[in-house]
């Protein structure tokens, strides 16, 4: 949503979806409203290429799957499909805990 009021203000104001008005002005998308920011941007395509463009300037923004979501270039369900692979969360507990031990 940050790209989105970002574009909304350029000189050459990006054309925000009606959906995503509502949360322009919202310092944090509440969890409920996700679901209906993802429909409104996957239905503007569009829009969705110019949040990529705008997101390309700022890559810290989003990870890559955000980038695969936003720009779907060919095969990019299949890398979202990898990227969502579970992780071993007994590896995760274990680094926790020797982070923790070197503080």
């Amino acid at each position: 949503m940050g790209l989105a009021a970002a574009g909304a203000k350029q000189r050459a104001p990006l054309a925000i979806p009606a959906g995503l008005r509502p949360f322009l002005k919202v310092q944090r998308l509440p969890a409920t409203a996700l679901g209906t920011v993802r429909d409104v941007v996957a239905a503007d395509p569009a829009f969705r290429k110019a949040v990529a463009r705008a997101a390309r300037l700022a890559p810290e923004m989003l990870d890559e799957a955000s980038m695969l979501w936003l720009t779907r270039p060919d095969g990019w369900q299949e890398r979202l499909r990898e990227l969502a692979v579970p992780v071993d969360t007994a590896d995760l507990a274990a680094e926790l805990r020797r982070s923790e031990r070197r503080r």
